[in-house]
């Protein structure tokens, strides 16, 4: 809740939000490529991996 509040008070401020403004853009880059690797990885063990899935669900 105080995030939200010191959220609308910048908003209010006229001020603008940039959550990357310390990141150099290289830095993105290679966040949003490791993101991208490890949603489309495929695990090692196929069966482990349905196993975690399926159990999850019971």
């Amino acid at each position: 809740m105080e995030m939200l509040q010191m959220l609308k008070f910048t908003m209010k401020g006229g001020k603008s939000l940039n959550f990357t403004g310390e990141m150099l853009r290289k830095d993105i880059e290679e966040y949003l490529q490791t993101l991208a690797d490890e949603e489309y990885a495929v695990p090692e063990d196929i069966r482990g991996y349905i196993q975690s899935l399926l159990a999850a669900v019971e």
